[in-house]
C-alpha cells in the first residue's frame, strides 16, 4: 500500500483524477476508495478467463485503511461518449459497432453460472446498480420475486397497483440469471479510430436476470436513438421486461 501510494502521489501530479480512479506511472491505473469493492477485480479475472472481451488486467486487490485498492492496466483509446458518439462514425463503423458488442455479451452471457448463484454481485455481496439507488448497495435476492419487492419500496404507494399489474405479465416469463455488467454506460466502453478496444468499470457486474444489461443500456438514454436501435436488435426479446422497468424508472428516485 506504501508502494501504491506513492505511484498514486506522482500519477496526481503527472495526470488528472477522476475519483477515486486515479492513472498512474507505466501504463496503470489505481482504483481505491470505500466504493471500491474486491468484487470488481473478481468480476475482471473471470471476464478475462472466460472471454476475448479487452478488460483490463487486475494486477493486484487489497484492503486499505480508507478501502479496497485495486491495481490494474490501462487499455487502449479513449471513452465513448466524451468526444464523440455514435452520431459521429460512419454507417459502416456503427454496423462493425454493433457487431463487436453483440459478439461481448454473448460471450459475457456464456460464462458459467454457479448451481448455487442467486441475484448478487459476482462474490455473492450485495448488489450495485445506479439506476435503483446511487447511494448503497442491495440485497442478494434469493428469487427476482423478492427483488422486485425490493425495488417497490423506492416507489410511493400511490403508484404500487399499476406497477403490480405491468409486472404480473412478467410472471409467466422465467429468466435466467446470467453474468451482467450491469452499469452499460457509453463511457464505459473505450474506442479507437471508431472502433471498440475495451470495456471497463466493473463495479455492478453480477449474476443477474438475462434483461438486466439490456435495460441498464437504455436507462435515461430513450432519445439516443442510434444507441438504443444497436441495444434493441442485440435483445428484441426483452421489450416486456423493458417496459416495467420503464414504468418504475418514471416513479422511482434512485437519489
Amino acid at each position: 500500500m506504501r508502494a501504491y501510494s506513492a505511484l498514486a502521489a506522482v500519477g496526481k501530479r503527472l495526470y488528472d483524477s477522476d475519483g477515486s480512479l486515479q492513472r498512474l506511472p507505466f501504463n496503470l491505473y489505481l482504483k481505491y476508495g470505500p466504493r471500491v469493492r474486491s468484487s470488481e477485480a473478481l468480476a475482471m479475472a473471470i471476464v478475462a478467463q472466460y472471454t476475448t472481451i479487452p478488460v483490463p488486467k487486475m494486477l493486484d486487490c487489497l484492503r486499505g485503511d480508507r478501502g479496497v485498492c485495486i491495481l490494474m492496466t490501462c487499455l487502449p483509446g479513449t471513452a465513448f461518449g466524451q468526444d464523440q458518439t455514435l452520431y459521429d462514425l460512419s454507417p459502416d463503423q456503427v454496423h462493425d459497432f454493433g457487431d463487436t458488442l453483440r459478439d461481448w455479451f454473448a460471450q459475457l452471457r456464456s460464462i458459467p453460472v454457479p448451481s448455487n448463484a442467486i441475484i448478487s454481485s459476482i462474490d455473492g455481496s450485495p448488489c450495485r446498480s445506479y439506476r435503483i439507488s446511487h447511494d448503497h448497495d442491495f440485497g442478494p435476492f434469493r428469487s427476482e420475486d423478492d427483488l422486485w419487492d425490493y425495488r417497490f419500496h423506492s416507489v410511493p404507494r400511490r403508484h404500487h397497483p399499476e406497477l403490480r399489474v405491468k409486472l404480473d405479465t412478467l410472471r409467466s416469463r422465467p429468466h435466467r440469471l446470467v453474468f451482467s455488467h450491469g452499469d452499460v454506460h457509453p463511457n464505459n466502453f473505450l474506442v479507437k479510430d471508431g472502433r471498440l478496444t475495451g470495456w471497463i468499470d466493473w463495479e455492478c457486474a453480477g449474476w443477474f436476470p438475462e434483461y438486466w444489461d439490456y435495460g441498464s443500456a437504455l436507462y435515461l438514454r430513450a432519445a439516443y436513438r442510434p444507441w438504443c436501435e444497436i441495444f434493441t436488435n442485440i435483445f428484441p426479446q426483452y421489450r416486456p421486461e423493458l417496459e416495467v422497468e420503464d414504468a418504475f424508472w418514471k416513479v422511482a428516485n434512485p437519489f
